[in-house]
């Protein structure tokens, strides 16, 4: 897939516009599923904590307002009337209506300093014995039995503060607090002291460990707190099942996955047309490309309407062309005369090359005309290697220079291209090595003729430039590279004149390199022959007189 996505652009901006299009959706639903249910039970928790601070609040203020109200009918001068002989009804009247006023399940009564119930707002129990009487001398003002909650004052003599006639008691049904908790479907809100419940109590016991606390469950969030004043021993609890709760969530979550073959689809088919919108200039370019390749015309151009960067491109794509076909015209007129030019000199200069070898073996000439017909034959032996240098270089620039790439033992061929010069180095007093110790190859792919044509070169070159020490032919290897290293001793080379050298007909003068004849077209012919089997030629040298590396580089072929 890789390697796909590698060869072509459509895919790969086909690939990106997906990722980006699908990305954002992937994370936020991944947000969702992660993180949002955590937030949302948060604030559900937040919320409850807050409904049930209101709960309490609530609840508390309705308690002490019946508190204040028992305190006050407590402080009636009409209570005196607990004196008399007989039953005064005004009190029982007065508690009745306060009751009716109320319409919640509570009671007033009054007692007198023995217990018995003198008035209240239930008339059957009047006369009665209260029975928690001696709940009453603990003077809290208040205490709880079963579910009902019993608020007290005592009631003195308006003549005589001093002179207790009794008790004001409400005894208030707890169940009335019900009517502030929230009562819904699934949910379970409810205040609790001890084994006294008021409201829907979860179905689940649950373990009280501080004052405020939240509890996360499978299948419920459950959160309590403690209540304040009247109520400071109860809590209020809100349990809910998370399935409710989450309802929204949860359906949010469903419709979104749903919803994800057809945002997929969409996103496919939204990034098929950009990507084929922004990719159909470029293959027009290429397939103009593909078709210049073959037919070799460079007369046609590409029509493009866009003014954008691909369309500024098809405009500088059609110059090229433009420029190309005259280049190669050009070109191919200048290849054509060197052809011809080179074959006409070839023929004149093989005959003079001919009849001065002869003269030379002619026995009668004299010291002077042997010298004279020599410099005739050496001349025209350097014209004739100038010419067949041009001629490659031609070829080269052509593309018409063909090569047969086969396997060879490069080892044998080098041994070959190494004898052959052996005779040069000694006969200039040179010492002359091969070194193969890290060399490992068995065979390589490449073309023998080129080959042995950049070899020689390299090691007459050389040869040539080094008056006095050695010359080193060294083969090396490594997994994907073949190394032929030619070390000599000779001239060398200053750094900055070093890229002149792949230049045709460049020589770098001194006083050694002026002394020898030579066209300039050697090492720049043979960089270019390199680069035609793939490989390349560099030199590396410290400077003047300490000598040149010249390493021709070739990459392993399959």
């Amino acid at each position: 897939m890789l390697d796909s996505l590698n060869k072509s652009l459509s895919k790969r901006l086909l690939f990106s516009f997906i990722i980006i299009g699908f990305l954002p959706f992937v994370i936020f639903l991944i947000y969702t599923l992660v993180l949002s249910e955590t937030k949302i039970v948060d604030k559900l928790i937040l919320d409850q904590h807050h409904q049930a601070s209101q709960i309490s609040k609530f609840m508390n203020t309705h308690l002490l307002s019946l508190d204040k109200e028992v305190a006050f009918l407590s402080r009636l001068d009409l209570m005196d009337d607990i004196l008399a002989e007989d039953i005064d009804k005004r009190i029982s009247r007065l508690l009745k209506q306060k009751k009716d006023d109320y319409n919640l399940k509570l009671n007033f009564f009054v007692i007198n300093d023995k217990g018995q119930i003198i008035a209240s707002s239930d008339k059957n129990i009047i006369l009665t014995k209260f029975p928690l009487q001696d709940k009453l001398n603990k003077n809290t003002k208040k205490f709880f039995l079963d579910k009902k909650l019993y608020i007290y004052s005592k009631v003195f003599a308006s003549f005589d503060k001093n002179k207790n006639l009794g008790y004001l008691i409400l005894e208030y049904d707890l169940e009335n607090l019900n009517n502030y908790l929230d009562h819904t479907l699934n949910a379970y809100a409810y205040i609790k002291n001890n084994n006294i419940v008021i409201g829907d109590k979860a179905p689940f016991d649950i373990s009280i460990n501080s004052e405020k606390d939240s509890i996360s469950l499978d299948d419920y969030i459950v959160v309590y707190q403690k209540m304040d004043s009247i109520l400071e021993e109860w809590y209020v609890f809100y349990v809910v099942k998370k399935e409710i709760a989450l309802e929204f969530f949860y359906n949010f979550i469903h419709f979104m996955l749903y919803l994800s073959p057809f945002i997929i689809i969409l996103t496919i088919f939204v990034s098929l047309k950009f990507s084929k919108y922004i990719v159909k200039p470029i293959e027009d370019l290429t397939q103009v490309t593909d078709e210049i390749i073959l037919s070799k015309d460079y007369s046609k151009l590409l029509y493009m309407s866009s003014s954008d960067e691909v369309g500024r491109l098809a405009h500088s794509f059609n110059i090229l062309l433009n420029t190309t076909d005259k280049t190669l015209y050009a070109s191919e007129a200048k290849s054509s005369f060197i052809s011809n030019m080179s074959h006409e000199l070839k023929t004149p200069l093989n005959a003079i090359i001919g009849f001065s070898q002869y003269l030379i073996s002619y026995e009668k000439l004299t010291d002077e005309q042997l010298d004279i017909v020599s410099n005739i034959e050496n001349s025209s032996q350097y014209l004739l290697e100038m010419i067949y240098g041009i001629l490659d270089i031609a070829k080269i620039e052509a593309g018409k220079l063909e090569t047969d790439i086969k396997e060879l033992d490069c080892l044998s061929l080098s041994k070959e291209c190494f004898s052959m010069l052996e005779p040069l180095a000694y006969d200039k007093g040179l010492k002359f090595e091969l070194k193969t110790k890290d060399y490992s190859l068995n065979f390589f792919k490449t073309d023998e003729k080129i080959f042995k044509q950049i070899l020689i070169n390299l090691l007459s070159n050389a040869i040539k430039y080094t008056k006095e020490g050695k010359v080193v032919l060294e083969l090396t290897n490594t997994k994907d590279k073949f190394f032929v290293k030619v070390i000599d001793t000779g001239i060398g080379i200053k750094k900055e004149e070093m890229g002149k050298l792949f230049k045709e007909f460049t020589r770098i003068g001194n006083s050694l390199s002026s002394k020898q004849k030579g066209t300039g077209l050697g090492l720049s012919l043979s960089k270019k022959l390199s680069h035609i089997i793939d490989g390349d030629i560099y030199l590396e040298s410290e400077g003047i007189n300490c000598g040149t590396r010249a390493n021709f580089v070739l990459r392993l072929k399959d």
